[in-house]
């Protein structure tokens, strides 16, 4: 089950700019300002509109890590995978735009006999970082997946990626040590090979803290 509702975060000043290039969901520093509502809701059998207004923040998303973009090819992406149930993606709206996404996943977790959620992509639209949005993201995330009866929250990032660590170690998230991650790569110049690679972050229930703030 996901559940949908309404989370409040106050804006704050920019911090680091170089810092802001090279995270896509950094977080804020500084003095707060004014407060402003942030909806955050899941997406639930998204209509056509739906899934192309996403599909644009998507693409910034992929074009940011790399990937080239070609018209139609993440909306169809996107189509495809949150229809048939395979992901399922949550969306902030500021004064109905759309400024943010996350998309997750149901994941078998076969020693416990239970399931598990994998948060696979966040990102926060350029001139809607260090807002707080993030935070506001994870928050709806853990609500709809404890909702849903999930043991945990994993989520996978590099391991440079100073912002993105203290946002999640922020929001109760602890390295799991001892696992390497391995892939073998099944196509010529297969580039995402990064998302086979298992989580290296997981929650844990006695360290959770409210990302909003």
């Amino acid at each position: 089950m996901l559940t949908s509702g309404k989370y409040r975060y106050r804006p704050r000043k920019n911090g680091n700019a170089i810092e802001d290039m090279r995270n896509p969901i950094s977080e804020p520093t500084g003095t707060a300002r004014v407060e402003t509502e942030v909806l955050v809701r899941p997406l639930e059998a998204p209509t056509e509109a739906e899934i192309t207004e996403l599909a644009g923040l998507f693409d910034q998303y992929r074009a940011h890590y790399g990937q080239a973009i070609q018209a139609g090819q993440s909306a169809s992406w996107l189509r495809h995978n949150l229809r048939s149930g395979r992901l399922a993606a949550f969306i902030a709206e500021m004064q109905g735009e759309l400024i943010g996404f996350a998309v997750t996943m149901d994941v078998p977790a076969s020693l416990r006999l239970g399931h598990y959620w994998q948060i696979r992509d966040l990102f926060v639209a350029p001139s809607r970082r260090r807002l707080g949005v993030a935070r506001v993201l994870l928050d709806g995330i853990h609500s709809s997946a404890t909702a849903a009866g999930a043991l945990r929250l994993a989520v996978q990032t590099e391991v440079d990626n100073a912002g993105a660590m203290r946002l999640y170690e922020e929001c109760g998230f602890t390295p799991v040590e001892g696992y390497r991650g391995l892939a073998l790569p099944l196509v010529p110049d297969e580039g995402g090979y990064r998302e086979a690679i298992p989580p290296r972050h997981r929650v844990r229930p006695s360290r959770r803290r409210k990302c909003v703030r």
